[in-house]
């Protein structure tokens, strides 16, 4: 079971990396940092609802905190990509 705890936390690591490589890619291509940042969001909304289809999901403490927990987490979310995406779009890559 130690296993995939590491290979969960390499497979973290792995596509963290990634983020500015990809997100300086789109800006070549002439993406503007709100799509960068939708972009983002769908892929790793996609790869939350695949890991979810094949696992046994999220445990959530109580079903009244569930719509504050989703709206606080999805506003910190928001809030830090378009910080990372827009400080991205005016540095270079090796800044970051």
């Amino acid at each position: 079971m130690a296993y995939r705890g590491v290979a969960a936390i390499a497979a973290a690591v792995f596509f963290w990396s990634w983020l500015g490589v990809i997100g300086k890619s789109l800006y070549r291509m002439g993406a503007l940092p709100t799509e960068v940042i939708a972009f983002r969001a769908l892929v790793a909304w996609g790869s939350l609802f695949l890991a979810l289809l094949f696992t046994r999901g999220i445990k959530v403490p109580s079903i009244y905190l569930l719509p504050a927990s989703i709206s606080f987490r999805s506003f910190k979310v928001v809030l830090n990509y378009l910080d990372l995406y827009l400080y991205l779009s005016y540095l270079p890559l090796a800044a970051t």
